[in-house]
């Protein structure tokens, strides 16, 4: 049986070995951790192994005193293998840059064609405005034009705003 930690291995012990032995002959008596499925497992034997995982026999080997045991072609290998895990790392990481760059530049053009469109509408109403003031329009549809004006103006800032702290975050995020 595999257990996620080591005090529900115990309890599975506490809780059960009567059981176990009346049924078996057997009964747990301790806990150990497995290297293989890293998880904890019962026992009923009372010698302790000292078990290497491949990944410690590897790196024992690579050590000083275990240098010359390694063979040319196990090095070979375990440096393919770490340089396919870099490689393979680096793209993972460059796939995410590149997705958050596309996302930002197509959030930037959006925000842009928002700007293009009320520059435009802001340059209409001016002239709108300067050919009213040339020819006398009344004081109520010059205010009424001015206040379009600043809810024109108040929504640009605010684009521009979203804009300067998506960019923020973003950079924030990738650090």
């Amino acid at each position: 049986m595999l257990f996620e930690t080591e005090k529900k291995a115990n309890l599975f012990i506490k809780f059960n070995s009567e059981e176990i032995e009346s049924e078996s002959g057997y009964s747990p008596i301790r806990v150990y951790f497995c290297i293989t499925c890293n998880g904890w497992h019962v026992t009923s034997k009372e010698e302790r192994l000292n078990m290497v995982s491949k990944t410690e026999h590897l790196l024992n080997l690579f050590t000083n005193e275990g240098k010359s045991k390694l063979t040319e072609r196990e090095r070979e290998i375990a440096e393919g293998k770490r340089k396919e895990e870099l490689e393979k790392t680096n793209v993972q990481r460059l796939e995410k840059i590149y997705t958050r760059i596309d996302y930002g530049i197509k959030s930037l053009e959006m925000m842009m064609e928002r700007l293009t469109y009320y520059s435009e509408t802001l340059v209409t109403v001016y002239n709108y405005i300067e050919f009213m003031e040339k020819f006398g329009i009344n004081e109520t549809i010059l205010r009424n034009i001015n206040s379009v004006l600043n809810r024109f103006n108040k929504e640009i800032k605010t684009i521009g705003h979203n804009v300067w702290t998506q960019i923020h975050k973003e950079n924030d995020s990738e650090t």
